[in-house]
């Protein structure tokens, strides 16, 4: 896995689509301290800082951002200040031009999956 201070690859922005948040996620944000950190994991993964990802799923975010073709997933995982494990996933990278059931960022605790 490539060093976490060294970013090889961003995904565009644009390309990821909406953010949406889970319902569960939706609850922590109005939290003050929940929705900074949240908006700082947010960060790191569209800084191409994928978190607590393993290797395979690492090369598979870079491989699908440097892809001519569109539609494939990134993914991010990533603990807030309580330990709480947070999931970031794009699917559709590439598809925003299609509308929002084609590309959108979904931010989810790993058992709303």
């Amino acid at each position: 896995m490539p060093s976490k201070n060294l970013i090889i690859t961003q995904p565009q922005q644009a390309s990821c689509g909406k953010i949406i948040f889970s319902c569960r996620v939706n609850d922590l944000i109005k939290k003050p301290y929940y929705a900074l950190y949240i908006n700082l994991r947010l960060k790191l993964y569209f800084d191409g800082d994928w978190g607590d990802i393993c290797e395979d799923d690492w090369a598979s975010n870079i491989n699908t951002i440097q892809s001519t073709e569109t539609g494939g997933t990134i993914i991010g995982a990533y603990k807030l200040f309580d330990g709480t494990k947070i999931w970031i996933m794009t699917s559709g990278y590439g598809n925003h031009k299609l509308g929002i059931d084609y590309c959108y960022t979904t931010v989810l605790l790993p058992s709303e999956y």
